[in-house]
């Protein structure tokens, strides 16, 4: 999203001013990162594979490669985690690394985080339920040994 400063502020690793400051328009990675100091200029549509770029990510060293909205970290264990330029995770996936690359691609190209499903299963069921009586009408006290049933 293609936003103005109305005041002074910091975002993407450096000061934004204010147009009337010199400022110019910058972008932000998505609804959320709006501040009450900023001003929607409109979404920059973006192309197939294309990433979102912000023009202050590109470091202090030189070079002027932009960097990926979207990269991979390395969370232990041989995992990897999703994680946007500012090092938050997106999303709940873990996975292997190039499972990891593969999904921050996907974000880069506009798909949404992926978010694990909710618990649905129930404290009551399982195969532990008390369950019909199968036994042939037989009952606990009739076992006819005291090691354990099959």
């Amino acid at each position: 999203m293609l936003v103005i400063a109305l005041e002074r502020g910091f975002y993407g690793g450096k000061i934004q001013e204010p147009p009337e400051a010199g400022g110019e328009p910058f972008h932000i990675l998505n609804e959320s990162h709006l501040g009450k100091w900023m001003q929607p200029q409109g979404w920059k549509p973006l192309g197939k594979g294309q990433a979102a770029i912000s023009p202050a990510t590109t470091g202090s060293q030189g070079g002027g490669a932009p960097q990926p909205a979207f990269t991979v970290k390395h969370n232990g264990g041989g995992r990897y985690i999703v994680v946007d330029l500012a090092g938050d995770k997106v999303g709940d996936f873990v996975g292997l690394k190039e499972e990891a690359q593969a999904e921050a691609d996907r974000l880069i190209a506009g798909g949404q985080p992926y978010v694990k499903p909710d618990d649905t299963t129930s404290a009551t069921t399982g195969s532990q339920g008390g369950g019909a009586d199968v036994g042939g009408g037989a009952s606990a006290d009739d076992d006819d040994d005291e090691g354990p049933d099959a």
